[in-house]
């Protein structure tokens, strides 16, 4: 909540102020617009919050609107997993998850027994835990696979990973002039903006890291590329942005900064620690001195 209510006040800051207590504060020259600020994050679900607090100051936003899910990374462990699944010699899982392997084999031999939906269900809670919340791209997911449910798994998997090829255009977006751009770094590829916050730079979110088991490895070095990606479109300021804690998969976690923040060169940034604010208790008045 810190996090989304402090890019929400930075944007209100460089539009000149919006609401009448920030009225007076002089417009940043690098902005033109609101469609000149975008708001980079690595999952989807970072950015029902960051809407949230972005509206309630009369911020007007646009999410980058979405073709598949198919490119969160928690689905593309899923999927991977499926791949291996269904052809163990020639899936992505041995040499992009190489510590899956007695994962796979454990529900490869649930595949003659289940359908698809439950299997994926099954595979969703070894990962992530049972106790986790289900996002929307989950019950996406989820919905994608029904027309092959029918059938064992077995048999559904490639049939399912065939629809997913032909579906998997990954994400577009248009940004609009007059709204602030939301969007995953995946689908900031190839666009430029004058101001660029990338927030949730916190080990395990970014890189990220599947699931605390270690059952699926983290592809640190693609982790990297693609925030290079992100805060390449930064065309004139960028803000990187780490939480000390954050409600992830279905619980509060303590995070870490980023590996990846060590990297960049102290002389080409500035940083800024934030506190959370403090609760001012109330004083009752007196009615009489």
């Amino acid at each position: 909540q810190d996090e989304a209510a402090f890019v929400s006040r930075e944007v209100e800051r460089l539009m000149g102020g919006m609401r009448f207590e920030s009225l007076g504060h002089e417009a940043d020259d690098c902005v033109k617009g609101f469609g000149d600020i975008a708001v980079l994050y690595r999952l989807h679900q970072q950015g029902r919050l960051l809407k949230k607090a972005l509206q309630s100051r009369g911020i007007p936003v646009d999410i980058a609107a979405t073709k598949s899910v198919f490119e969160e990374p928690s689905i593309q462990t899923v999927l991977a997993l499926l791949e291996g699944i269904a052809s163990p010699a020639g899936g992505r899982t041995p040499a992009a998850l190489p510590a899956a392997a007695d994962f796979i084999e454990l529900w490869a031999r649930k595949a003659d027994e289940l359908y698809l939906d439950r299997l994926i269900a099954g595979i969703w809670d070894g990962l992530f835990g049972e106790a986790a919340e289900k996002s929307d791209d989950y019950f996406a997911f989820l919905t994608a696979s029904m027309a092959f449910s029918g059938m064992p798994a077995r048999l559904g998997i490639p049939l399912f990973l065939q629809k997913i090829a032909l579906l998997h255009d990954g994400e577009i977006c248009t940004p609009r002039r007059e709204a602030v751009t939301l969007m995953t770094v995946h689908s900031a590829k190839g666009l430029e903006f004058p101001v660029v916050f990338i927030t949730g730079l916190e080990q395990g979110l970014f890189p990220y890291e599947p699931d605390s088991a270690g059952i699926v490895a983290c592809d640190q070095e693609e982790e990297r590329r693609l925030l290079y990606v992100g805060m390449t479109r930064a065309r004139d300021r960028l803000y990187v942005l780490n939480a000390r804690s954050r409600f992830f998969f279905g619980e509060r976690r303590q995070m870490a900064p980023s590996c990846f923040v060590r990297d960049i060169p102290a002389e080409q940034c500035r940083r800024q620690s934030r506190q959370a604010p403090q609760k001012m208790k109330k004083k009752q008045l007196k009615l009489f001195a």
